[in-house]
């Protein structure tokens, strides 16, 4: 008798099983289809927004630090006595940056926007870093060089400023001295050496 109780348990259990299969597997019912688009309506005002604008501000810094890093990257290839690499173009309203012999474009629509060379607006920038860090543009030694980068609806995003920078180099001084030599304008670290700026 329990023999036949376990076995008719087994064909219950195996019936109930292929008949919740079936129930699944003949599709949905209008009303579940109805509740799932009704939550996705609900939802998708709510989530897609901060989605769009983190999209948006991803792109944002994606422009401004490929302008930086070519910027860089130009200026460590100067102070490697690399000029040929060390040569940046910019023109104005152009997705184009001209670096030593390649081009470097800018993305999803930005664009170079106002050059500035010392303040005075320019259509085109010809940057050369040398080899002690100091700024040429257009054949001029400059002190400061802006860029505008502007997003794709025509607005600025940021202003880049590219300026010269000298380099600091250790000069021996007298061990224990802690004011430096007279007439250096370096900062004596007090270990004999003094960091000054060319």
């Amino acid at each position: 008798m329990m023999y036949l109780n376990q076995s008719s348990n087994k064909q219950n259990l195996k019936n109930n099983f292929l008949c919740v299969f079936k129930k699944f597997s003949n599709g949905f019912t209008l009303m579940e289809l109805l509740l799932v688009v009704g939550i996705l309506a609900v939802i998708t005002p709510i989530i897609l927004p901060p989605i769009m604008s983190n999209m948006a501000t991803q792109r944002d810094l994606s422009a401004t630090q490929q302008v930086i890093n070519t910027i860089n990257h130009a200026r460590s290839m100067g102070l490697l006595g690399r000029s040929s690499d060390a040569t940046l173009n910019f023109s104005n309203a152009s997705n184009t940056i001209g670096f030593g012999m390649v081009n470097s474009v800018l993305s999803y629509g930005y664009m170079i926007g106002n050059i500035k060379v010392n303040s005075a607006l320019a259509n085109s920038a010809n940057i050369v870093f040398d080899i002690v860090g100091n700024v040429t543009c257009n054949n001029i030694a400059t002190s400061t060089v802006s860029v505008d980068i502007i997003r794709p609806d025509s607005t600025v995003l940021t202003t880049v400023n590219i300026s010269g920078m000298g380099i600091p180099f250790l000069t021996p001084s007298a061990i224990g001295n802690s004011g430096g030599n007279s007439g250096n304008t370096g900062i004596n670290s007090g270990r004999g050496c003094t960091f000054s700026w060319l």
